[in-house]
């Protein structure tokens, strides 16, 4: 379903908001109930999938996989923006011996990784086809920007006007 934000500056991507699936989903399989497409359901979704990701780790790696949604994680969005910790990407000429630079490739590596799982594990959570398709198509294999976009295109502020179920929030 296409919407028309408010201010009118873009056409969002928004769900019908079908149960299809979310009661019934295999905690085995998934990480969390998965996001059925509707604004509401986005911040019970945002919640879960949060509290979930901060117990992921891949196999070696030391930063989560909910980290890594957030910019925080070694070569993250965020850590990359901050002064404080920047870290050059490797092949920076600052990095003057054999074993920093590798080990700045397999940091980098590990980075990589945790951004395709992130990408794998939101798609196999949303429901809606048409927003599921969205994401994948214009962030393959890019976790924090497939994160970024979803919210985006389906996480409103509540405000005095929104209805909100009780279990929801």
């Amino acid at each position: 379903k296409m919407e028309v934000d408010p201010n009118g500056d873009e056409v969002l991507m928004v769900g019908t908001g079908g149960a299809v699936g979310a009661a019934s989903y295999d905690s085995r399989v998934y990480l969390c109930s998965p996001f059925v497409g509707s604004q509401i359901d986005f911040i019970r979704f945002r919640r879960e999938f949060g509290i979930r990701l901060n117990r992921e780790y891949l196999a070696g790696h030391e930063y989560s996989l909910e980290e890594t949604r957030l910019g925080t994680d070694e070569y993250g969005v965020v850590s990359q923006a901050n002064p404080a910790t920047f870290k050059p990407l490797p092949g920076d000429p600052s990095y003057t011996t054999t074993a920093l630079r590798k080990e700045a490739k397999d940091a980098y590596a590990q980075h990589k990784r945790r951004l395709a799982t992130l990408a794998s594990y939101t798609a196999s959570l949303i429901l809606d086809v048409n927003l599921k398709d969205m994401i994948v198509a214009t962030h393959p294999r890019d976790g924090y920007a497939a994160w970024q976009a979803l919210e985006a295109h389906c996480y409103r502020e509540p405000n005095d006007l929104t209805v909100v179920s009780p279990r929801c929030v």
